[in-house]
């Protein structure tokens, strides 16, 4: 059975490099059109200037006459007919060239569309012939079974560490909002010594602590930290270990969106610009894990790859 299918994978590889080759080649071509269009529109334009020139030059005009008078009409009549010329044919071959490489970018662009089909028949044969390998005791069944594992937990990793970044955006955006509003807080309610009175202190901290826009960013806050929780550190890379470490900076976070209210707007303008620049830190740090695991994902792939065609 391998047999068959390791024939439709040479095949179906060979179809697949021909086509990703021929995308490859269409985009270098769809550069070259425009840059040979480019000339020939150019060559154009000066093709109807020299005629607009010769023109002058042959009517009785102001500047016919004076070219007359001076002795050097015959000249620059002769001139202009020579770089006309001269135009006309490099408007020719760059038009012949423009049709050469439109036809040749149609044929690799058809070729290329069916790159897609034929990534899909390829990546369907290796699952089939991974099945197969599998499903055997010998000594590819137990390499292929561990390189498959390995990739299943890193695409994992790589799904938390996804959604960890996206909960980190949408949280971002929270906090944006909350700063405005301590930015509109702070420039309604501010006195000369930067604090307000005791009584509209407090009715300012309960207001605002029970607000919509502080409520979300508390509660996203919240969510990444849990998000971050289900990560595996356990590798211990460097990335591992910037994330473990500034990953804490969040908890005290939440107890200032809490408590930082009852202070002046000025400590609360502090807190909250403080915030996006200590999520910000950890959504740094996540992402790098993140290009990571991704080029060890792709590593694992190739090799899972590797081990089903040479199987």
């Amino acid at each position: 059975m391998c047999a068959d299918i390791n024939e439709q994978l040479i095949g179906a590889k060979k179809r697949l490099e021909q086509q990703r080759s021929a995308k490859h080649k269409s985009v270098q071509m769809q550069d070259q059109l425009k840059q040979q269009t480019y000339k020939m529109q150019y060559a154009e334009l000066a093709i109807e200037e020299l005629k607009q020139h010769i023109n002058t030059l042959e009517s009785l005009t102001l500047t016919s006459l004076f070219s007359t008078l001076t002795g050097t009409k015959n000249e620059k009549l002769k001139e202009a007919q020579d770089r006309l010329r001269i135009a006309e044919q490099e408007f020719a071959d760059h038009a012949r060239t423009v049709t050469k490489l439109q036809s040749e970018f149609q044929r690799f662009t058809t070729i290329a569309d069916n790159a897609d089909d034929a990534g899909t028949q390829y990546d369907q044969l290796l699952q089939q012939k991974q099945k197969v390998l599998l499903d055997g005791d010998d000594g590819p069944a137990a390499e292929l079974k561990r390189v498959v594992d390995q990739s299943a937990s890193l695409k994992e990793q790589l799904r938390l560490l996804n959604r960890c970044l996206e909960t980190g955006r949408e949280l971002l955006n929270s906090i944006s909002s909350l700063n405005k509003a301590v930015d509109r807080a702070r420039n309604r309610n501010i006195n000369s010594r930067g604090t307000m009175g005791l009584g509209s202190l407090y009715n300012h901290a309960q207001q605002k602590s029970t607000t919509p826009v502080v409520t979300r960013a508390r509660d996203g806050i919240e969510k990444l930290r849990q998000c971050i929780d289900q990560l595996d550190l356990s590798a211990g890379t460097p990335n591992d270990l910037e994330v473990a470490e500034k990953a804490p900076n969040l908890e005290p976070l939440v107890v200032e969106l809490h408590d930082g209210w009852i202070h002046s707007v000025v400590d609360s303008y502090t807190a909250t610009h403080g915030i996006e620049d200590c999520v910000r830190s950890v959504l740094n740090a996540i992402d790098d894990k993140r290009e990571e695991v991704e080029k060890q994902a792709g590593q694992t792939e190739k090799q899972r790859r590797q081990i089903i065609e040479t199987a």
